[in-house]
């Protein structure tokens, strides 16, 4: 099996992605780079897997350290503002760690060498939809306020979440995509690498509402 390396580690995709991933690889074939690797679970390191110290901001000279003997790289961009499909991080994770897996383990039969990989959910939510199944989980009324993608940007906790407000501009520009119809795309992808049914938005909605209040 080849190297598998997965780069940054530390996230909630990351993580969700080598915690599927370590139930069915050897550990000593995996490589787990965080810009802080003390986050990451010392009995993954004493079951064998490698850790390393890197960052988007890291040198070139520091990435190539980090990245040496590597031969498959799973790499976590930045959060897209232009797409979002509703689906469990975690089931994402358990997908992309059956994806790595299987190209790990024979390259020539992966299916999907230089093809995309849309994962989405079950059924297109628009925000209406969406603001209502967040309305119900809490037991009371969520509306919708509509505003200048201005007046967004220029909201504290909206500045101080993006850093600055051209920043969150930028990201507000996402409202446009959504109304758009840009996400309301649907894929049997996920499904068929799961081998079952992803979990419905508003189910996972409930679960974490259920998760917090305990």
């Amino acid at each position: 099996m080849l190297n598998i390396g997965i780069f940054p580690a530390s996230g909630g995709l990351g993580s969700s992605t080598y915690t599927h991933l370590l139930n069915h690889v050897p550990n000593d074939k995996v490589t787990l780079i965080a810009r802080f690797p003390e986050k990451i679970p010392g009995t993954y390191v004493q079951n064998g897997a490698r850790v390393r110290k890197a960052s988007y901001e890291s040198d070139p000279q520091e990435l190539e350290a980090a990245f040496a003997d590597i031969e498959v790289l799973f790499l976590i961009s930045y959060p897209s503002h232009v797409r979002d499909y509703r689906v469990k991080r975690d089931e994402l994770g358990e997908a992309t760690a059956k994806l790595i897996e299987r190209y790990a383990a024979d390259p020539a039969a992966f299916e999907f060498v230089n093809a995309k990989v849309l994962l989405t959910g079950n059924k297109p939510w628009t925000l209406a939809e969406t603001v209502r199944c967040l309305g119900e989980a809490l037991g009371k009324e969520v509306r919708i306020r509509e505003v200048s993608v201005e007046e967004y940007a220029r909201q504290t906790q909206v500045e101080g979440r993006f850093g600055s407000a051209a920043v969150a501009e930028s990201w507000a520009t996402a409202w446009e995509a959504i109304r758009a119809g840009e996400t309301a795309v649907v894929t049997r992808t996920l499904a068929e690498i799961l081998g079952r049914t992803p979990e419905d938005f508003d189910q996972t909605i409930k679960q974490l509402l259920s998760q917090q209040r305990d």
